[in-house]
């Protein structure tokens, strides 16, 4: 066999390889990178979904500034002007069954904390869906979940109709502040069906997707990650989010500020 055939077998078997990485379970796992390393793919909105989130954007910036002015009034000048005071929501707590499928079990965590939260109605019929039901919903495959705004739309609002869910498209520059004003908004955001009374508990996914940086969500993260989580509430006087993340290799909740946070998502975005 001469050199050249040589060199061409083993060049196919190195190509075979690479595309079988993310074709990996977590029951075949070694190496906990694979929950951080998936090809995850994105699409951009269209300027039809951009033009709708822009809409909803005005009505939470404008809301989160008239509050953080309340409460500077009512607490006095001493306080904070950025004091938007401290919530957090439900959350679930579900672990992702697969490498690939954080995106899911991100969704997963979000619809339960909304289940949780309204299962005081005895009209409230929502159940949460399994993973593998969600992974259908959102076209999830071995390389991840894409970042598409019309699955992540479509999927969030089948399940927790009230909110009118929406895929924001990280920014350049003032990320942190309007990434805030999105959250902040959402997490407070009660649908009310009759005076007094309404729906709520309405978190927030974030799609991490960044390389080696000094400002990961969680140390885990260091060294790069692509992959979702779940906001469920903020502590606006010290600046954190609260996270639900999927991932075992880091805590199920934990609290990260606002600037890893937004740094994190940059890349990618958030759906609120």
């Amino acid at each position: 066999m001469n050199k050249l055939v040589k060199l061409l077998i083993v060049l196919c078997c190195i190509s075979l390889l690479a595309t079988n990485v993310y074709a990996v379970d977590s029951s075949e796992a070694t190496n906990d990178e694979i929950y951080t390393n998936i090809n995850q793919g994105f699409t951009k909105p269209t300027k039809e979904q951009i033009k709708e989130e822009q809409e909803k954007f005005k009505k939470a910036e404008k809301y989160v500034k008239e509050k953080r002015e309340k409460l500077k009034k009512a607490k006095g000048d001493i306080e904070i002007a950025a004091a938007g005071g401290v919530k957090v929501n439900a959350v679930g707590t579900f672990r992702q069954a697969l490498s690939y499928t954080c995106g899911p079990a991100a969704a997963r965590n979000l619809i339960k904390g909304y289940v949780d939260t309204n299962s005081w109605d005895p009209n409230f019929k929502a159940t949460v869906p399994t993973e593998s039901t969600l992974r259908k919903d959102l076209g999830t495959t071995t390389a991840g979940t894409n970042f598409d705004a019309t699955k992540w739309q479509n999927t969030l609002n089948k399940y927790v109709p009230e909110n009118g869910y929406l895929l924001s498209w990280g920014t350049s520059s003032g990320w942190e502040s309007t990434l805030a004003s999105r959250v902040i908004y959402t997490i407070d955001y009660v649908y009310y069906i009759t005076w007094g009374y309404g729906r709520s508990g309405f978190n927030v996914i974030g799609n991490i997707n960044h390389g080696s940086t000094t400002t990961p969500i969680h140390d885990h993260y260091k060294n790069g990650a692509a992959h979702y989580i779940c906001i469920y509430g903020y502590n606006d006087i010290n600046k954190m989010y609260y996270i639900s993340d999927s991932n075992s290799a880091v805590p199920v909740t934990y609290k990260a500020s606002y600037r890893n946070t937004a740094n994190s998502t940059q890349a990618r975005g958030i759906v609120w």
